[in-house]
């Protein structure tokens, strides 16, 4: 191998890092684990459903299409996390956490959750003055503008409006 050969094969290297360096393919990488295990884990353990299913179906996104062969996914039901990687490296990971939904894991750091009692939120301080105020019967509005309004705003089968999102339990 001449000289010419070792320059070439050096100008590669020196090019290929400095692509590498620029355009970060792992920040890319990273990022696709993230949204596996969020999808995954959310769809998982608060819509209740297969997580097979849901990683077919994350995986077959336009963007995620070329890594579907690199990405693999692990569902830990007693931690309620769900781990992802691309071929074992830029691994993400997602947590359950009751009534708040999944949080994407960076590094070893705890990340911020709210501390409420949750179920002490559930209960009314004081008794409702429901009763006090309008009586037991529905209050119906008196001008049929307002009536058509609040038809329209409240019926359920707008398009924008979000059929399965999750429902706290009272």
């Amino acid at each position: 191998m001449g000289w010419r050969s070792w320059t070439a094969v050096a100008l590669l290297l020196t090019v290929s890092a400095t692509a590498c360096i620029i355009l970060r393919p792992d920040r890319t990488i990273r990022i696709a684990t993230g949204l596996v295990a969020h999808n995954v884990c959310a769809k998982t353990f608060v819509s209740g459903l297969d997580p097979q299913t849901v990683f077919s179906e994350t995986i077959e996104r336009p963007g995620l299409r070329r890594l579907r062969t690199a990405l693999r996914f692990h569902v830990d039901r007693t931690a309620m996390s769900v781990d992802a990687s691309a071929a074992w490296m830029f691994g993400s990971r997602a947590v359950y956490h009751e009534a708040l939904g999944c949080v994407l894991r960076h590094g070893t750091k705890e990340p911020y959750i709210l501390r409420s009692d949750i179920d002490a939120l559930k209960v009314p301080k004081s008794p409702p003055l429901l009763g006090e105020i309008a009586g037991p019967d529905v209050v119906a509005p008196a001008n049929p503008a307002l009536t058509a309004a609040l038809d329209h705003a409240f019926e359920e089968s707008r398009p924008n409006r979000r059929s399965g999102a999750p429902r706290l339990s009272s």
